[in-house]
């Protein structure tokens, strides 16, 4: 491998970039060098809060996770007063962490543990209110990054001979003694020589003999 592939993988393999806009900044740059690569993008999930961060990702999380997260003290009851009906949502202060409610059947509502009303895992709470059913989930906008992810190609060129010499091949002779035995063949193209018909040069030729003394004078030979 050439110092250049070597530097575009470990390009690659450590490069992450903000936005999707940079990622095919590089990717693009990548493409015109003269170390061949080809591939593509693909997102990355980080767990670092998106905070303004327009490219991010919605996760929902357990109760832990999500309390370290939520920047505005809010509480299940603050998600019981948005239930109404279907589902809702109860967004931080900044959005990087909230809340959704959603309705559920009274099937789900009594398989839960009555005495927590927590899911196993802890990322749901299931609530009762004015005779219908509830299920808060809780989620945290994470930070998205993006990777170039592909193949660097590098070609390199050997000097291993004359290709005749490595494929074999027939040799051109010039001045060569009346009378000399030959046996030539090809794929003659133009008029034939005693205007019968033409050569398309499509179809393999081949005579033999001994040479002897003619002229051509259209051509000065």
């Amino acid at each position: 491998e050439g110092g250049s592939v070597t530097h575009v993988r470990d390009y690659l393999d450590n490069r992450t970039f903000d936005t999707l806009a940079e990622a095919e900044k590089a990717k693009k740059d990548l493409e015109l060098k003269t170390t061949g690569w080809s591939g593509k993008i693909v997102p990355v999930e980080t767990d670092k809060l998106a905070k303004n961060k327009r490219e991010s990702y919605k996760k929902y999380v357990s109760i832990a996770a999500w309390q370290k997260c939520w920047v505005a003290e809010k509480t299940e009851a603050d998600a019981e007063a948005l239930a109404r009906g279907g589902s809702q949502e109860l967004k931080g202060e900044h959005g990087w962490a909230g809340v959704t409610v959603t309705r559920i059947t009274r099937d789900e509502y009594i398989k839960v543990d009555q005495d927590s009303w927590w899911s196993s895992d802890r990322t749901a709470f299931y609530f009762k209110k004015e005779n219908g059913f509830y299920k808060a989930t809780y989620w945290v906008r994470y930070d998205l990054d993006y990777k170039l992810k592909g193949h660097v190609v590098d070609l390199k060129l050997k000097d291993v001979g004359s290709l005749g010499g490595n494929v074999g091949g027939q040799g051109i002779a010039y001045n060569q003694k009346i009378g000399t035995p030959v046996f030539m063949f090809g794929y003659p193209s133009g008029s034939h020589p005693d205007g019968n018909y033409a050569f398309t040069g499509k179809t393999l030729k081949w005579s033999y003999g001994k040479t002897f003394a003619a002229a051509a004078p259209a051509v000065k030979g």
